[in-house]
């Protein structure tokens, strides 16, 4: 996978959080309220978000396998097995609890493959795509 393709995957799975409109002043409903676009909707969030609705227009299957992967999945948090090294070397089986993605069984990897290559292809923003200043600082 390519830098971009990298950049454009970690866009996607916070995409919701990177679109989600801060709210304004004020109580929603009372005419006070006024949503915001956040600080994270940058131009390379917007570029995604148009080559996705051209991806949808133009690639319909593409289209639904990467949203499905990455926009409509669901975070889970499991009680994971995790294998370890124990003190005395022998390897002990503990059981954590992780935040596990899963999303609709009929996604195929090699359609989400092709569907985020054609995204790093099609990019037409005058810089390479990056992770909003606010994400990296939270990090």
């Amino acid at each position: 996978m390519t830098r971009r393709e990298e950049v454009i995957v970690q866009l996607l799975e916070r995409f919701q959080e990177l679109v989600e409109p801060a709210g304004g002043n004020g109580i929603p409903g009372s005419g006070d309220y006024l949503p915001l676009m956040p600080a994270t909707y940058t131009p390379s969030v917007r570029e995604l978000e148009r080559l996705l609705i051209r991806m949808r227009d133009e690639r319909r299957s593409q289209w639904w396998h990467v949203t499905e992967r990455y926009l409509r999945c669901q975070h889970v948090n499991r009680d994971v097995p995790v294998k370890r090294k124990g003190k005395n070397g022998k390897t002990v089986t503990v059981v954590e609890r992780q935040l596990v993605v899963t999303f609709h069984p009929g996604v195929r990897a090699e359609k989400v493959r092709r569907g985020i290559s054609w995204l790093a292809e099609e990019w037409r923003l005058g810089h390479e795509p990056m992770i909003p200043q606010e994400l990296m600082v939270a990090a």
